[in-house]
This record gives structure tokens, sequence and C-alpha cells, in this order.
């Protein structure tokens, strides 16, 4: 992931970078549909809080 703008503190968007190597190399049957899911607008932000245990205490959106 790619926070475009982070260092300068002015955060303009998220990149999802996906890095092959080779000429060739192509997206697999799962990387499409994800990649698919992202260009719809299907993305979400959620918080969860844990607790000093690692346990899930609290989760927000």
């Amino acid at each position: 992931m790619v926070f475009d703008g982070y260092k300068e503190k002015d955060p303009r968007r998220i990149i999802f970078l996906d890095v092959k190597t080779g000429k060739t190399a192509a997206l697999s049957p799962v990387e499409r549909k994800l990649k698919h899911v992202v260009e719809q607008g299907k993305v979400e932000w959620e918080t969860v809080h844990v607790d000093t245990f690692g346990e899930e205490a609290e989760k927000f959106n």
C-alpha cells in the first residue's frame, strides 16, 4: 500500500500496489477480483482496539 502524501502530512489517496516480476506477469483470478472491488469503491476503514492481551476489546467503523 502506498499512502500518497503521507510524508507531507497531506494524504491524497491510497494506492494498492501490486508488484510483479517479468514482462508477462499477469494478475491471478483473485487479484483481478480484488482490483475490481477496489475500482468499484468497495473499500472501508475500520479501527479495532485491542486490550493488553491482544484480544479484541472494541471495534469501531
